[in-house]
């Protein structure tokens, strides 16, 4: 593993800080996952100060100990002597969030190098199948993002993002919008948008993870603090449902945002057919990618 894909200090201090400090998991609850941390143990001690978390409880040394113990996982974790030296070694959760934007950027870097492969696969297949079932078809493509940045631990300007090596392929993909509540609204606005007495945007009944999805599964994780009125998540949570999600928004977006914005000059208005919209093709797909 390149010592440059870790940082074991960075995730020693997020876990010191959540140990010292009940509101340091409020800063990164939405940020971080067990998953994003490069040591086992770590990911362990995590998992336990997450699920502290979610049931109210306190959080420090001895209720995590307490915790791993009865599920037979303290051992795993280092014991309480490690456990105790994380926190006895954080003087401060001050500088709680850039711990955890340096452990959350490693851990992308890791992902990246391990799915390189995996996007060229992806985009072989995504060629082959909209060359089969939409011959002819001009296609504008849209993604996270995230995919056009490089890691900023490394000065290699070579180093190839996710968009780069789909581009390589012949797939260009252009930076989807980020503001989920834009995105949102995107999609919601057209589904609540009457055309010829039938909703502006219609979702075919093969499209059964965004049906699933809107059914109830795509959701807000709530947030349980201690003491305080029943939180949510900012963005909704990553799971199976929000990707296909996450690529309809992007491509609502790009069709229907403009509206949402309030831009009526350039959407011109809710009933324009989609078709005038790209006067100098005669057929468009839009994908959205994540």
């Amino acid at each position: 593993m390149n010592p440059t894909h870790q940082s074991i200090e960075a995730e020693q201090a997020v876990l010191g800080s959540l140990l010292i400090s009940q509101a340091a998991w409020t800063r990164i609850s939405d940020k971080l996952s067990a998953a994003d941390f490069y040591r086992a143990d770590h990911k362990t001690i995590f998992a336990a100060i997450a699920s502290l978390n979610r049931d109210g409880k306190v959080v420090d040394v001895v209720s995590v100990s307490d915790y791993l113990e009865r599920g037979d996982a303290l051992e795993d974790a280092g014991g309480f002597a490690y456990i105790g030296r994380l926190a006895h070694d954080t003087i401060s959760a001050d500088h709680v969030d850039t711990y955890a934007a340096l452990v959350l950027e490693r851990s992308a870097l890791r992902k990246f190098t391990a799915v390189g492969d995996s996007i060229s696969t992806f985009a072989d297949c995504l060629l082959q199948v909209c060359a089969e079932r939409f011959a002819g078809f001009t296609f504008e493509d849209f993604g996270d993002p995230a995919g056009q940045q490089r890691s900023a631990m490394t000065a290699d300007k070579a180093e190839k993002t996710c968009f780069d090596i789909l581009a390589g392929k012949g797939i260009r993909i252009q930076a989807a919008e980020q503001n989920v509540t834009i995105r949102l609204e995107s999609v919601r606005k057209p589904l609540n948008t009457l055309r010829n007495g039938k909703p502006q945007l219609q979702l075919h009944p093969r499209c059964q993870m965004l049906r699933k999805g809107f059914a109830g599964r795509y959701q807000y994780r709530r947030i349980m603090v201690s003491g305080s009125a029943e939180r949510f998540h900012d963005a909704p949570e990553k799971n199976s449902y929000s990707h296909p999600h996450d690529a309809l928004q992007y491509v609502a977006t790009h069709v229907f945002g403009d509206s949402v914005r309030g831009r009526e000059e350039r959407m011109r208005d809710f009933n324009t057919p989609l078709e005038k919209l790209y006067p100098d093709q005669m057929k468009v797909l839009s994908r959205g990618i994540v």
